[in-house]
């Protein structure tokens, strides 16, 4: 992860050496950093025995991004997610198995706007990079005939949104709806919203 971090953070130090006015004519760029909330359904394709079932369940999600806009044009970020824990008893061939679902991303996405619009900007964006995921399977409900180890993973990911902004004179707010893939298990798909606020600098 620290490979991954030291070069994305030297990229944002250096960000402010190149920013222009936003107001000019011209194509300018302009850091800035984001703070985000919002909720997400969590649903693991995940397989025990031959018997595959889907683990779902909401829980809610902060990130934090720092990133590069384009006037006129969209934005460019690292962004870090983290989800708070999810957790689900199913009903597998074996029988009951709570699994336990945890997790935070890191990735580089690019949002771009669609017209150009003063107040409300809508968006599109898509995203790529790296989940931490552990997986937990408490199978006591058996009465300790079968047991599971906790199971972590550092897999890929991918991210599509869209949504809108809101552009006030120093910050703007975004309102988004996102889906997310992890590769992890038989498969990880999230889908969610968040609103959050982007202030540049």
């Amino acid at each position: 992860m620290r490979k991954l971090l030291i070069p994305a953070l030297a990229a944002v130090i250096a960000c402010p050496a190149f920013a222009y006015d936003v107001d000019a004519e011209y194509l300018g760029l302009q850091p800035y950093v984001a703070i985000r909330g919002g909720i997400t359904n969590m649903n693991l394709q995940y397989k025990i025995q031959g018997d595959k079932q889907t683990v779902s369940d909401t829980v809610f999600q902060g990130r934090g991004a720092l990133g590069m806009s384009f006037y006129r044009g969209g934005r460019t970020e690292v962004e870090y997610t983290f989800y708070t824990k999810g957790d689900k008893k199913k009903d597998f061939a074996i029988g009951e198995i709570d699994v336990g679902m945890k997790m935070q991303n890191l990735q580089l996405n690019t949002y771009l706007d669609l017209g150009q619009y003063n107040y409300v900007q809508p968006f599109i964006g898509v995203g790529a990079g790296v989940a931490f995921t552990k997986i937990t399977r408490d199978a006591s409900a058996l009465g300790g005939t079968i047991s599971f180890d906790d199971k972590s993973d550092t897999t890929f990911t991918a991210m599509g949104a869209v949504g809108i902004s809101i552009a006030l004179e120093h910050f703007a707010i975004d309102l988004a709806a996102r889906y997310n893939y992890v590769d992890v298990a038989s498969g990880m798909h999230n889908i969610g919203g968040d609103v959050g606020i982007r202030i540049s600098f």
